[in-house]
């Protein structure tokens, strides 16, 4: 987890030296602004719609725990299986003129090209696989039994992200991303475990999650002001509930990190021409034979 939170930083910082150019999304710089000139006037903001899908990756648990009782001897082991869920969201993006630039070795080195927020709802589920092998004295397996949990989890969380282009000779852009995210688990409290099949310690995540997430993704104009971006992004760092920073999901006995997969709409304000309304024909034409009476 920490060497990809150092790569990320490091693309943030060295990949200015292989950008094309000093382009960005800020809207109000004309002559380089979305590749060709175009008479259009765009606001620096807009809205961003975003869906995508989940996929949680289950730590493969290869660890039996033996155990010798009154009752017999035996073995078990806990193994998560993969998941899948969803995401939709709705926010806005935000361009400023200047991104935001920090000076570093006498030159300003710009952070961040832009920066957008959104709210939404998440949901995903996955499975963990129990097994259990009971044992004669010589640890000769006599029988065998298996158990299944599954949990389902809907969370409505808040994210902001601030975010770094590159563009490429082709005219698009890579984008990174760096933000942060914070999810309440509003439904899904699966403890449906059997309790004959209840070995070992069980834990489970908080129902508030505050984590700091990175992506990657590669940006697409469709037109002066829309733009679509797909990415790909995880958690990095999880603050709360603190567990030595690590963000995946604890439930039952298994961990679950969650990929994102994300497919980004930005659509720039259009600003609007200031002027006097010339009113209806009748009014135009009332008008017209004011003036000619005057």
């Amino acid at each position: 987890m920490y060497k990809f939170l150092i790569a990320i930083f490091i693309l943030f910082f060295s990949l200015e030296s292989f950008s094309q150019s000093r382009r960005d999304l800020t809207p109000n710089k004309r002559k380089n602004t979305f590749g060709k000139r175009d008479f259009g006037n765009y606001k620096p903001y807009g809205i961003q719609l975003s869906v995508g899908g989940i996929y949680l990756h289950g730590k493969e648990n290869n660890t039996w725990v033996d155990s010798d009782t009154s009752n017999g001897r035996y073995r078990y082991n806990y193994n998560p299986e993969r998941g899948f869920g969803g995401f939709a969201e709705i926010g806005m993006a935000h361009f400023p003129s200047n991104g935001l630039s920090i000076p570093i070795a006498g030159r300003k080195i710009k952070i961040f090209s832009y920066w957008d927020w959104g709210i939404g709802v998440k949901f995903y589920g996955a499975e963990e696989k129990f097994r259990i092998e009971y044992l004669d004295n010589e640890k000769n397996v006599i029988s065998t039994d298996y158990a299944t949990a599954r949990f389902n989890h809907i969370l409505p969380y808040a994210r902001f992200t601030g975010h770094r282009n590159f563009y490429l000779k082709s005219g698009h852009f890579l984008d990174l991303g760096l933000g942060a995210n914070f999810d309440y688990r509003s439904v899904g409290d699966s403890y449906n475990y059997d309790e004959d099949f209840l070995y070992g310690e069980q834990k489970y995540s908080k129902q508030f999650f505050a984590q700091m997430h990175a992506s990657i993704g590669f940006g697409f104009k469709i037109r002066r002001g829309f733009y679509v971006i797909p990415s790909v992004g995880t958690p990095l760092v999880g603050f709360y509930e603190w567990n030595k920073g690590n963000p995946s999901l604890q439930w039952f006995s298994s961990t679950y990190r969650p990929f994102e997969a994300r497919l980004k709409f930005i659509w720039l304000f259009k600003d609007r021409i200031k002027g006097c309304n010339s009113g209806t024909e009748d009014d135009q034409k009332r008008n017209k034979e004011y003036m000619q009476n005057r």
